[in-house]
């Protein structure tokens, strides 16, 4: 465990690389003038570059943004403040696909949990163990039984940092 710092407040509990990460998404009016303003509404708001990156491993009007966040917690507190701020208004609803779970109230923000050892990308944000989807592709295995093995195996490792309780 280490801390994720930035201008928004600090993750004490931040796991190096294992935690929440959100999606934005850009459609394509005016798509170079968004992306610069985005661009400086996150060097202004993340100290680190390194916080957040733009079209490196996401596709264009799909995964535009990604930001790397930490804990359940860090995440919505991110994701309120995007919603409350005009910055808002320059994302299209979210495109980031079936792993991604859509948070906040704005339907453009999607968000998923990445640990270091699950890296198959799952359903709704909850990544899926690598024996449970070879479970769901060799035995027929509900997905969303894989889902829920996967979400309770996240629950016991890392608590309320992966996913409070009251949530599903």
């Amino acid at each position: 465990m280490g801390t994720r710092a930035n201008a928004m407040g600090d993750d004490h509990e931040y796991c190096d690389w294992e935690g929440w990460k959100i999606h934005l998404t850009i459609g394509p009016i005016a798509y170079e003038k968004r992306v610069k303003d985005i661009s400086d509404w996150l060097h202004k708001n993340f100290r680190f570059d390194r916080d957040w990156k733009h079209l490196e491993g996401g596709d264009k009007h799909e995964k535009d943004f990604t930001i790397y966040l930490g804990s359940y917690a860090t995440m919505m507190y991110v994701v309120q403040r995007l919603e409350n701020d005009p910055i808002i208004k320059q994302l299209d609803v979210s495109n980031a696909g079936p792993a991604d779970r859509i948070v906040g109230e704005s339907g453009k923000i999607g968000a998923r949990f990445t640990t270091n050892d699950l890296r198959i990308k799952g359903l709704d944000g909850i990544p899926v163990a690598d024996k449970d989807a070879a479970a769901v592709l060799i035995r027929g295995k509900a997905l969303a039984t894989a889902i829920q093995c996967s979400k309770a195996s996240l629950r016991k490792r890392f608590g309320d940092y992966f996913l409070p309780l009251a949530v599903e």
